[in-house]
């Protein structure tokens, strides 16, 4: 099985994967990258975290950049907005008679 080596791009830096994973081809190590990506944002989203994942850069054990996956292209096209503006907006649409987002899902 080829060795590949998933580096972080956070902005201007390079977080190097030093020790690399075995993946049956090129299109499991992306995957794999998809994954990593959206665990990484779900942990950032849930800690109030600011993002600086750009990109995973895959390298073959020969240190060949061999693909990137983007933050872009890991997670569905969703809007991410602040509770107050979700509530506001919500309010919009529906007389929920709630006073906040949590009093929606407790009824």
């Amino acid at each position: 099985m080829p060795k590949y080596f998933l580096h972080l791009r956070e902005r201007d830096d390079l977080i190097r994967d030093l020790e690399g994973a075995n993946f049956v081809d090129l299109n499991a190590a992306r995957d794999e990258s998809r994954q990593a990506i959206r665990d990484i944002v779900a942990e950032h989203i849930a800690a109030g975290e600011e993002l600086t994942l750009q990109t995973i850069e895959i390298c073959d054990e020969q240190g060949n950049h061999v693909a990137t996956v983007s933050v872009a292209s890991s997670i569905s096209p969703t809007i991410l907005v602040s509770q107050d503006t979700f509530e506001s907006d919500l309010s919009k649409y529906f007389d929920t008679g709630a006073a906040r987002c949590s009093d929606i899902v407790r009824r």
